[in-house]
């Protein structure tokens, strides 16, 4: 028994360190995804805003857009600057107006998400797919699902707040006050149910977690039902040796990457849903459930407004896949 704890506590250290690594380098594409999607969850489009950027008279946006009166305000920038027409359109944009630093807006609070949730979600799945060998190739899926349905619970709180923090520019274009991106970060100004009783509590600090739920579980899935069949099929070339470090570090950064990139790209819909169930204002108690915005999204916006932000979503998952697999089986050996 004793055995056992210590195998865990050493795979938890070694998640929660590859997580660390993770979440420095994915923010970026974090941020610009969810910028992407509340944009399109807010009708904000080049096609609707072609008559207020008539009126500003100007092309393309600044590289710097005009201050009037109080420094403190945010500058006055025409509303091209707030469209995100790609994924490197959004990082000229952020960077201009916002300064670069923005692009890693959330990093606290996904540094708070990712080391208990992947310190839970990889011991978990290690654990889980060998007491499951019995059901052969569905082991992965159904140990993945498992992990990823608890890990997923203790974290849904600080996912919300992140979420707001990253998409607060995004904010300000539906007409918010000009301090509403400092509002949203702060913790003391943040909807924990204040006042609503233990049910309007617990509706608000797990707003979003089924759909949480409804996205990462189909991702998990196929995520490791991907993985360990690339990661197999790339140590096999080793034959009956023992696979060298480099080795395995490839194979883990090459099937994280593959496995990720399919899954994250899969289940984008079910991403969107996510995010605009968490981004409903304080106001709205009960949020629609999955399969109504599943519905709208798909009548009202189509593919396009399905599949947004796809681009970001998949370029992240790569490297942060890759990243955390590699490392969390590298600390693995060393600890």
């Amino acid at each position: 028994m004793f055995q056992f704890g210590e195998d865990m506590t050493r795979k938890t250290a070694a998640a929660a360190g590859a997580s660390v690594l993770s979440v420095l380098v994915t923010t970026p594409l974090d941020v610009i995804k969810n910028r992407m999607q509340a944009q399109q969850a807010a009708g904000m489009s080049r096609r609707v805003l072609e008559p207020a950027m008539e009126r500003f008279a100007m092309v393309g946006c600044p590289t710097a857009c005009p201050r009037v009166g109080n420094a403190a305000l945010p500058p006055i920038c025409p509303p091209e600057c707030y469209v995100y027409e790609s994924t490197l359109d959004a990082v000229r944009k952020i960077a201009r107006q916002e300064g670069t630093q923005v692009l890693w807006r959330g990093t606290r609070e996904g540094l708070m998400i990712a080391i208990p949730m992947v310190g839970i979600y990889l011991p978990l799945y290690d654990s889980w797919v060998e007491r499951c060998s019995w059901m052969g190739h569905y082991a992965p899926v159904v140990a993945g699902a498992g992990a990823r349905t608890i890990s997923l619970f203790f974290v849904a709180p600080l996912d919300i707040l992140r979420l707001r923090v990253q998409v607060a520019t995004s904010v300000l274009m539906k007409g918010e006050s000009g301090n509403a991106a400092g509002r949203v970060s702060d913790w003391r100004n943040f909807d924990w149910g204040q006042g609503k009783g233990l049910a309007g509590r617990a509706r608000a600090l797990w707003r979003g977690y089924g759909a949480s739920v409804a996205r990462d579980v189909p991702f998990s899935g196929m995520y490791w039902g991907l993985l360990e069949p690339i990661r197999k099929t790339l140590l096999a070339k080793c034959g009956d040796r023992e696979p060298t470090l480099t080795e395995v570090l490839t194979a883990n950064s090459i099937a994280g990457a593959v496995s990720g990139t399919i899954s994250s790209g899969l289940t984008t819909p079910l991403d969107v849903v996510k995010t605009r169930q968490q981004i409903i204002g304080e106001g709205s108690a009960r949020p629609p459930s999955v399969h109504q915005l599943l519905y709208d999204v798909g009548r009202n916006e189509g593919m396009r407004g399905l599949f947004s932000g796809v681009a970001p979503r998949c370029m992240r998952a790569a490297p942060s896949c890759a990243i955390v697999l590699s490392i969390y089986e590298l600390l693995k050996r060393m600890l």
